[in-house]
């Protein structure tokens, strides 16, 4: 299921915005992070990509582990960095 029509797929960064070494996030880590920077809830992720909410959660979790992120603003600042969403400013 594509859930970024018409975008490039993303591979993730080599660094996070901290500076760290980024690990490279899986394509569902990726098609995650795309829900949780348009505002799903775990729930609502979990029902639209057809996995558990703790499923859901786990790759929330990863997804901070990997990048050493873990608040929505810097999250979705390093969305946009990789091209997965556009800025509107």
């Amino acid at each position: 299921m594509d859930i970024m029509p018409g975008r490039k797929k993303p591979s993730g960064a080599k660094h996070s915005p901290n500076g760290e070494p980024a690990r490279p996030l899986s394509p569902r880590e990726l098609q995650v992070l795309h829900l949780i920077v348009q505002g799903y809830s775990n729930k609502e992720t979990a029902a639209k990509l057809g996995v558990t909410e703790a499923t859901a959660k786990d790759h929330r979790r990863h997804i901070r582990e990997k990048l050493g992120i873990h608040d929505l603003p810097t999250l979705t600042r390093y969305a946009i960095s990789i091209g997965m969403i556009e800025s509107n400013f």
